[in-house]
């Protein structure tokens, strides 16, 4: 095993270490910033400890690092009010299982830091809580092409950053959110008031996960931003509600080229894009969006188009199943967007739009636009088929149900319009 302690960062701890040796230099230079460090492909556990209060860490370094190749876990301890981020691996395996890392402040990742290429699972009843990132990732932040799995009744809570209020995960990562996990109450100043994830990942949200209330207070996705290149899957029991952001994507906001799918009992609900377009969900250009099972996204609010859902150009999207697009509103459009179209689902040019199945789309408002239910802008093509209803959706100019760009094909099979303005085609 291969251990180091740095003694100039020990102080009152030094008498919990007896036998251990004080080589600050025995894991290299990444080891001098941290107080304690594991390395040399070292097997370990950090059981029933705590560490607190501990001053005079370097802005990147950590309390417990976890380096070269080693595997660790973390268990009933608590790492909490340190200047420096709780606990950092890189390139190793990490396991932290009912643990409380609580108020430590670093530039990224205040509470929990994942270098590249790493494994990192949080698990059991871990709280990650009230920590700091100058930068990213206020509760945990993980590098480039590592795997994050949050489960168990893991709580990612009340973390701040300018990106990743409670996580940030870098480029060509996979990450597992499941169980009871939460992650509620983060804020960021830019974009992913719960969580930001960067391109080429993919991330699964499963179980009874639930991202709620979290802020995204200058700028996108209030709950969670996902990259370009992205494979986003909502499934399960899981929701993602009463998150805010203060441009558009209220809930989730994801960049273009990438695939989307909703499914299961996932709900999407009661989140605000108060600057923008996608009150509930806001999707980027080239994309493949998909809404199944029984799956909802209903009483979101948005100031720019689709109160539930916003489809940028060019884009792929499906609603089938028994999936319900519902009570969503758009408001009067603020200053900085051109559009505030389509209640329930707004769908740029140039798409594909198929609603099939038992799909509804019901009790929308467009109160000061077009599309109550549906809006689908120029050159597209639109298919409405089974036993799709599309019923009790309002608009103040155009298309109470649907309204259709120029250019576009409407195709109409087997479909209930009821109770609403009438269809509308521009």
């Amino acid at each position: 095993m291969q251990v180091a302690v740095n003694i100039a960062l020990l102080g009152r701890f030094k008498s919990y270490f007896k036998g251990v040796t004080w080589d600050k230099q025995m894991c290299g230079p990444l080891a001098q910033q941290c107080l304690f460090t594991v390395c040399g492909n070292t097997r370990a556990v950090f059981h029933n400890s705590t560490v607190r209060d501990v001053r005079g860490i370097a802005p990147y370094g950590a309390v417990i690092c976890v380096l070269g190749r080693s595997t660790m876990a973390i268990t009933n301890t608590v790492v909490a009010f340190n200047d420096g981020t709780g606990i950092k691996t890189e390139q190793s395996i990490i396991t932290i299982r009912n643990t409380l890392v609580m108020d430590n402040s670093a530039v990224y990742g205040g509470g929990v830091h994942a270098g590249s290429h790493s494994t990192v699972r949080v698990v059991g009843n871990t709280t990650i809580r009230n920590n700091t990132a100058s930068q990213d990732g206020g509760g945990l932040y993980v590098e480039t092409g590592s795997i994050v799995r949050v489960d168990g009744n893991t709580s990612i809570t009340h973390n701040r950053a300018v990106e990743g209020g409670g996580v940030l995960v870098r480029k060509a990562s996979k990450v597992i959110l499941g169980g009871n996990a939460s992650i509620t109450n983060n804020n960021a100043s830019n974009a992913g008031g719960g969580m930001s994830v960067a391109s080429n990942s993919s991330i699964n949200i499963v179980g009874n996960t639930s991202i709620t209330h979290n802020t995204a207070s200058s700028g996108v996705g209030g709950g969670l931003i996902v990259g370009t290149n992205c494979t986003l899957t909502i499934a399960g029991t899981s929701s993602i509600s009463y998150n805010n952001a203060s441009a558009f994507g209220g809930g989730v906001c994801v960049e273009h080229n990438s695939t989307v799918s909703i499914i299961g009992i996932a709900g999407i609900t009661h989140n605000r894009a108060l600057g923008g377009g996608g009150g509930g969900v806001y999707v980027g250009f080239y994309t493949k969006f998909s809404v199944a099972g029984n799956a909802t996204i209903k009483h979101n609010i948005a100031a720019g188009d689709g109160g539930g859902v916003c489809v940028l150009d060019n884009s792929d999207v499906t609603i089938s199943g028994n999936a319900g697009i519902t009570h969503n509103t758009i408001l009067q459009p603020n200053p900085r967007t051109s559009h505030a179209r389509g209640a329930g689902v707004c769908v740029n040019d140039k798409s594909i739009v198929s609603i099939n199945g038992n799909a509804f789309i019901a009790h929308n408002n467009a109160s000061a636009s077009s599309g109550g239910g549906v809006f689908v802008a120029k050159n597209s093509n639109v298919s409405i088929a089974g036993n799709a209803t599309i019923t009790h959706n309002n608009a103040l100019v155009a298309g109470g149900g649907v309204a259709i760009g120029p250019d576009s094909t409407l195709s109409i099979i087997i479909i209930i319009i009821m109770l609403q303005g009438p269809l509308q085609t521009q």
